[in-house]
């Protein structure tokens, strides 16, 4: 009920009581038996003026300027834009609470497999894999470290060419298997370097296997030498190119 004065009320009552028994038919009466029975002192929702948005117009006014289309188009673009939002949001809120930890968990695992398969891009580049179809050299993430390894460890890069008409199965270091799959006539590249717990000079074996069809295998090794206080072989670029010097049969 709205709030009035003493004095307007006690006027009020007296009307009240006479507006209950049908008595009061004046057309002030009735307005004020209105007042007095609706909310916000006859003040409806329906009763206010709803505020009209406005929206950029779609086809072009006449005398339209190059800049004054400019204007709208750029507005309406704005607008379908927020307009996608907003429905995106309600959208968002209409969910239920397992289906927003679902998405959640989802969007995490998507954008884990997006960083792996970065690492997986920069590895590939890395190793500039050449003379082989796409996709089907395996390089070892240790094979290929980040850039900055070779500017702060005594490092050696290493060009390795597979000049025989055999595939290589596996090129192996010291930290385990390589290189997979680097077929015949290909080439790929590897970096080798001093960590903080190397020796200060360290000899690095490195070892091609090749399996062939009749079931003898090849190998063939080289060797990398890394010293820590030479700064000649601070970055040594290097190449060894693959000659399988023994071969023998198994069964």
């Amino acid at each position: 009920m709205p709030q009035f004065g003493k004095t307007t009320l006690f006027a009020i009552i007296p009307l009240f009581f006479l507006m209950s028994f049908g008595w009061a038919q004046t057309p002030t009466e009735m307005a004020l038996r209105k007042m007095l029975e609706e909310p916000n002192g006859g003040k409806t929702a329906t009763a206010k003026k709803e505020k009209k948005t406005k929206t950029t117009p779609t086809t072009a006014p006449a005398g339209e300027t190059e800049r004054e289309k400019l204007v709208r188009l750029r507005a309406l673009a704005i607008e379908a834009s927020e307009n996608l939002k907003k429905a995106e949001n309600e959208a968002h809120r209409a969910k239920s609470p397992a289906m927003k930890q679902a998405e959640k968990e989802i969007a995490g695992s998507e954008k884990l497999q997006q960083k792996i398969e970065r690492e997986r891009n920069r590895i590939s580049a890395d190793a500039q894999v050449t003379g082989c179809p796409a996709n089907t050299v395996w390089v070892n993430q240790d094979a290929e470290p980040p850039h900055w390894t070779t500017r702060v460890f005594p490092s050696v890069v290493v060009r390795i060419i597979n000049t025989d008409a055999i595939p290589i199965d596996e090129i192996s270091g010291p930290n385990g298997i390589m290189v997979r799959n680097l077929c015949a006539r290909g080439a790929v590249t590897v970096k080798v370097f001093l960590g903080f717990l190397d020796s200060d000079q360290m000899q690095v074996p490195l070892m091609a296997i090749a399996r062939m069809e009749n079931g003898g295998i090849g190998t063939a090794q080289t060797t990398l030498n890394l010293n820590r206080y030479n700064d000649y072989q601070r970055v040594d670029n290097q190449i060894w190119t693959i000659h399988l010097n023994r071969q023998q049969q198994t069964r």
